[in-house]
């Protein structure tokens, strides 16, 4: 008994060192700085131009931009419940930081969960300010975030923002190379073996 618990202590105090290990804290840092780089000054660039944009359609084969509200979560869901709303952003966006900060230790999947990270918060807070869209009759608007981004190319009928872009591809490249580390898992342990 006394030495299953002394190996489960060694073994939380490895994986505790493991996770506040310099190297993976800067990797950590670069990748979030990365992600930051990526999502926000384009994210508020875009946010201000479909503001103030005073066309509300543009078409091609690949994109459309429909500026538009989404006063819910993805596909308008909850969208007249407004504190669910916030309150289902800040958990999911609170989850993915601590994700990020504690469970994740490969530089891919900390850029990845950087993207969904900022992606959310992003949206929180463009949820919480008063907006003013031109296209839109000069409304303002409030609890709702802007969306302009509507992919011709793959028949999808949602309208994203580019933080919902980060958001999507985050989650999907993780959930990728998660799949490619369990597929090749079997074949590492077959080559440690030998």
């Amino acid at each position: 008994m006394k030495k299953t618990k002394k190996y489960q202590k060694k073994k939380f105090n490895k994986y505790w060192f493991q996770t506040f290990d310099l190297k993976i804290i800067i990797t950590k840092l670069i990748m979030f700085s990365i992600g930051i780089l990526l999502v926000i000054p384009a994210s508020i660039a875009l946010n201000l131009w479909a503001q103030k944009s005073p066309i509300n359609r543009f078409d091609n084969w690949f994109i459309s931009i429909e500026i538009n509200v989404n006063q819910g979560l993805a596909f308008s869901w909850l969208e007249n419940n407004t504190i669910f709303v916030y309150i289902t952003q800040v958990i999911v966006v609170f989850c993915v930081l601590v994700i990020l900060l504690f469970f994740c230790k490969k530089w891919y999947y900390a850029l990845f969960l950087s993207l969904v990270f900022l992606g959310g918060l992003f949206n929180v807070i463009d949820r919480a300010c008063v907006k003013k869209i031109v296209c839109l009759g000069d409304n303002l608007i409030e609890n709702a975030v802007v969306d302009y981004f509507k992919f011709n190319a793959i028949k999808f009928p949602a309208i994203f923002n580019l933080p919902d872009v980060g958001i999507c591809l985050g989650v999907a490249l993780s959930v990728i190379a998660g799949l490619i580390e369990l597929i090749t898992y079997p074949f590492k342990i077959l080559k440690v073996k030998k």
